[in-house]
């Protein structure tokens, strides 16, 4: 089964922004720049997150970090339209892959926009104290809607009721989360191991895997932080436990859009697999065709 693969690069910047009393507040703003595409044969990779971080840093940071956005719009933009901007504005850089998402949030609003056009909303969240771990409840509200939903029942029956207002909920218990959308109930397991990691083509000049790689041609590693989907009825593979082969492929030159599809080969329950690289550096993997 073929798969939907998609490089993210995570960047930070404040801005001025209303409060609820349509006064100056502020908000500090995370943006995920999302690529899709085929895999460059030569370097593995969709595209250097190094260079599209680059790109963002130079081009587009300096024109909103710290920043009162109404100076340069004679007024705030909207979500769709702020959303709408940094579309705009990325494809116009991106030459390697295909701009897949950009996603805004500031923890109490956002906007995801996407080739289909822009999705605001805002954040409704619960934190609830259970016997063993705390509980986030969240959902996805549509912009306007102001209440969370109704908090009842087990953990899952919550990331149930949550969809009933948003076809989207999500109910996280440490480790382990419930998610609902588009009609299926879905579990997702997170877990983390430690690999060395190196890229570096032998048949290449030193130079140009400088140019190509960066600082990761040296020897270095990670802490790879892994999220599993599978459906609530499939058995959910501790990926993270697999440290000796997921080491031997990432030592040996695997990039990190190489290792997903690694994964998704060696497990076929997986729907979807997320790995954290670091917290700039993400990829997320789904089986075309389901959900």
């Amino acid at each position: 089964m073929p798969f939907k693969l998609v490089i993210s690069k995570r960047l930070s910047f404040s801005t001025a922004w209303p409060d609820q009393t349509g006064g100056w507040g502020g908000r500090n703003w995370v943006v995920f720049v999302g690529l899709t595409g085929e895999i460059n044969q030569d370097t593995g990779m969709i595209m250097e997150l190094s260079q599209l971080k680059s790109m963002i840093s130079n081009s587009l940071l300096p024109l909103v970090d710290h920043w009162d956005l109404s100076e340069k719009w004679a007024r705030h933009p909207t979500l769709i339209e702020w959303g709408q901007w940094w579309w705009e504005h990325v494809s116009k850089n991106v030459s390697q892959g295909g701009l897949h998402h950009i996603y805004l949030d500031s923890g109490l609003e956002g906007v995801m926009v996407t080739q289909g056009g822009a999705n605001p909303f805002v954040w409704g969240c619960h934190y609830i104290k259970t016997p063993i771990v705390p509980v986030l409840v969240r959902s996805r509200l549509p912009w306007g809607i102001d209440s969370p939903f109704p908090i009842q029942g087990e953990l899952r029956d919550w990331a149930r009721e949550g969809a009933l207002l948003t076809e989207y909920g999500r109910v996280e218990s440490g480790e382990w989360a419930w998610e609902w959308q588009n009609g299926r109930l879905y579990t997702e397991v997170w877990g983390q191991c430690s690999a060395g990691h190196q890229l570096y083509r032998m048949e290449w000049s030193e130079t140009q895997n400088q140019a190509v790689f960066g600082k990761c041609v040296r020897r270095h590693g990670h802490t790879f932080a892994l999220g599993v989907t599978v459906p609530i009825d499939g058995e959910v593979p501790f990926v993270w436990q697999e440290t000796e082969w997921i080491g031997g492929l990432t030592k040996g030159g695997m990039t990190l859009e190489q290792l997903a599809v690694a994964i998704m080969n060696r497990y076929d329950t997986i729907v979807r697999l997320r790995i954290h690289e670091t917290e700039g550096n993400r990829v997320s993997i789904r089986r075309v065709g389901l959900n």
